[in-house]
């Protein structure tokens, strides 16, 4: 008996046309979905990086005192973000009209007790000061549109 080998190793069956075709628009497909998925991260890493700054910036500008009913005690404002704080300050501290105008000069002039430390006094009017400097065009429209006693 004579043996004979193939000249040539086994056919390989050709990849049907349809399939590649299916394959490839798939492969479009996840590409795209890739690309949509990267630019969600980037936008959502922009998103982050610019509420941390900001709210940094609020925090670093702002005094406690005018933030603190936010702070937690344990976790301070780690939970609170950047559009909060500024909706807690303008429906706060946003509007000053002329009864707070008022309400500050009532606080500046009021009767020092001297038992108490001096520095309380100075605090008052500083603060009372501060008031008036930071609102100084409230305090001009009042005066410009309340009546001149000067005779």
């Amino acid at each position: 008996m004579h043996c004979s080998t193939p000249k040539h190793g086994p056919i390989q069956p050709t990849q049907d046309r349809h399939q590649s075709m299916a394959q490839h628009q798939q492969r479009l497909k996840l590409q795209k979905l890739t690309s949509s998925l990267q630019q969600t991260k980037n936008t959502f890493l922009i998103f982050r990086g610019t509420e941390t700054a900001l709210k940094k910036q609020l925090l670093e500008t702002v005094s406690d005192t005018f933030t603190k009913t936010l702070k937690h005690k344990m976790y301070g404002y780690a939970q609170v973000t950047a559009r909060e704080i500024l909706a807690h300050l303008d429906a706060a501290y946003g509007t000053v009209d002329a009864d707070d105008i008022k309400d500050n000069e009532k606080r500046m002039n009021a009767t020092w007790n001297p038992s108490q430390p001096i520095k309380d006094l100075y605090n008052q009017v500083k603060d009372a000061q501060k008031f008036a400097a930071d609102h100084d065009d409230i305090s001009e429209k009042k005066e410009q549109s309340a009546p001149s006693s000067r005779t």
